[in-house]
């Protein structure tokens, strides 16, 4: 199991997951009580054990500074009400190259006529992906910071909390989320709203950093909000998405467990449709 819920009981706020439209990107909005533990950031173990591992140069978290995170890949900006946003702005991971099977020709070398494997665009795509290692890396230490509750004075309740990990290989972008009972409540009073909105996001999420390919892929970004408050996201990927755990109860809310998150973009879709959610019943008073 990945964090502690919010389950039986909402604490006051002590960070929320917000959707920005207009970069196409979640984002971190975390109370001034909590933000400052990250001030020995740079000296933990995880911030340590990581920069070891993908060779991250620095780990940012002055109070003082605009930026935060690793290699200053995410922004920080002072709230006025409590709260200060941890920014994020996905970056773009295609790179267009060369078809390799024809060369860029768009012919099939061997037997004439297009080329199967571009069909016949000479044009094929790598996707670099050491462009986001240090953003998930960076939202890995945040959410294991913010993984406990903190005493803050805030007149609204946590009704979402998120987990996230990153690593290379199988489940390297895995997450969970755990689902407060208030927002089950909203998520079933308004099924077909939330599930639209979630979807939304995450295709705007994902062609933010694949590009045109999300337009081929529209069928792939499943949400479904269910008549007991119980959503299901899906994105590109192999049975990629976040589904309720089997012990989930309507009574005390739930926990979304991940099902083959293998990469950060995955990662990253997936937390756009949750940040919507939560956006959305914020908007609404929850």
């Amino acid at each position: 199991m990945f964090l502690t819920y919010p389950l039986r009981d909402e604490p006051p706020c002590w960070y929320e997951l917000v959707w920005n439209q207009k970069v196409a990107s979640p984002a971190f909005r975390i109370r001034h009580e909590a933000l400052t533990q990250s001030a020995d950031l740079p000296n933990a173990r995880i911030v340590r054990a990581l920069s070891e591992k993908f060779g991250f140069e620095r780990f940012e978290s002055d109070a003082d500074s605009p930026v935060f995170g690793f290699n200053s890949s995410c922004s920080r900006i002072a709230g006025a009400d409590g709260f200060a946003e941890i920014g994020i702005n996905l970056p773009y991971l295609r790179e267009d190259k060369k078809c390799d099977m024809c060369g860029g020709t768009g012919r099939d070398k061997e037997y004439g006529g297009e080329c199967n494997f571009c069909s016949g665009t000479g044009k094929s795509y790598r996707i670099d992906h050491g462009r986001i290692f240090p953003i998930a890396a960076t939202a890995q230490v945040l959410t294991t910071l913010l993984a406990e509750p903190v005493k803050a004075e805030c007149a609204v309740k946590q009704i979402m909390t998120v987990k996230t990990s990153f690593d290379t290989g199988l489940h390297g972008g895995s997450l969970g989320a755990g689902i407060s009972k208030a927002l089950a409540e909203w998520i079933r009073s308004e099924p077909e709203d939330v599930a639209r909105l979630a979807a939304q996001a995450m295709h705007m999420a994902y062609r933010k950093m694949m590009g045109e390919d999300g337009r081929s892929r529209m069928g792939e970004f499943r949400s479904v909000a269910h008549p007991n408050g119980h959503i299901h996201l899906s994105c590109p990927g192999n049975a990629c998405g976040l589904d309720p755990e089997l012990y989930s109860s309507e009574d005390r809310g739930y926990e979304l467990a991940p099902h083959n998150v293998d990469t950060p973009w995955q990662q990253f879709t997936l937390l756009a449709g949750l940040a919507a959610i939560h956006s959305e019943a914020r908007r609404q008073n929850v």
